[in-house]
């Protein structure tokens, strides 16, 4: 890790995050002409105890300018590993086709058993039907943390939607149930024209005016549709909550399935890719 530190604060570094700067059209004036230096005397980089992490920071009069740097410094560093980390793949992909050359050429008549075992292994090209295997496992794996994310979410309604019934709350909103709305706009009617009624008459009138004693009892009827609408409504979004809660475990458990084949499909392929590179060996 030091000397990873040391890279971090390394002149050739510096010069390529300042130049990744001026591409971006930052300008330091405050480390001179020649701003490498000064970058690096404002630069401390060490390895964080006990830690694989390296701490890095930059002290300066221009915290933005040093936000900067230190940014293109990470990205810089970053791109690096990358690089040698793709340059290393090249290599050993290219080690391997030398060897696989050499072999082939070595084969002589043992060379037909080598390829009924390859053909019948499914290994005419191995290394790159394995990484379609790996991309299809790879693939049905963010699809099933899709799937998992669907799960707890209708998990989470068909629990909301119970524990509100429990509660004896309203699961059902009248904006999404018609019959409901146009049971609640008449009732709301009704209580109005009540209400008309009691500025005008006195209670006393109210209860003998036929009329009025209408108007209550159909009030009342409604009150109890409403009241019967809601449980009925609510058990059926209970019911559909638990439906679509059923249906996204069904799709979480078939990719969980499929997941648990393709790997089962990845490690014989493995196993006979080692077999076949162990023949190729008894034969060089």
């Amino acid at each position: 890790l030091h000397s990873e530190a040391g890279i971090l604060t390394s002149r050739p570094l510096i010069e390529d995050a300042l130049a990744t700067l001026r591409k971006q059209g930052v300008e330091l004036p405050e480390f001179g002409s020649d701003p490498v230096p000064g970058v690096q005397a404002a630069l401390a980089a060490s390895p964080v105890a006990d830690t694989n992490i390296i701490g890095l920071s930059a002290v300066g009069r221009e915290p933005a300018h040093l936000a900067a740097i230190l940014n293109a410094l990470i990205d810089v560093y970053s791109r690096r590993i990358l690089d040698s980390y793709a340059s290393s793949a090249s290599g050993e992909i290219e080690t391997l086709r030398d060897e696989l050359a050499r072999l082939n050429q070595r084969l002589g008549e043992k060379r037909k058993a080598l390829e009924d075992f390859r053909q019948t292994a499914d290994i005419v090209s191995g290394e790159r039907d394995e990484n379609q295997v790996l991309a299809r496992v790879k693939g049905l794996s963010n699809s099933l943390n899709l799937a998992n994310d669907k799960v707890a979410q209708a998990e989470g309604r068909v629990r909301s939607i119970r524990e509100s019934q429990a509660a004896g709350k309203t699961v059902v909103r009248s904006r999404d149930n018609p019959t409901l709305a146009a049971m609640e706009t008449r009732a709301s009617q009704l209580r109005e024209s009540l209400r008309e009624q009691e500025r005008v008459y006195t209670p006393q009138f109210m209860a003998m005016d036929p009329n009025v004693k209408g108007m209550r009892s159909r009030l009342a009827d409604l009150e109890k549709q409403i009241a019967e609408q809601k449980v009925s409504s609510g058990q059926m979004l209970l019911a559909e909550a638990e439906e679509e809660l059923a249906s996204v475990r069904q799709a979480q458990q078939k990719l969980q399935a499929q997941i648990a084949e393709d790997r089962r499909t990845v490690h014989a392929f493995s196993k006979n890719f080692g077999a076949y590179k162990a023949m190729e060996q008894e034969l060089a």
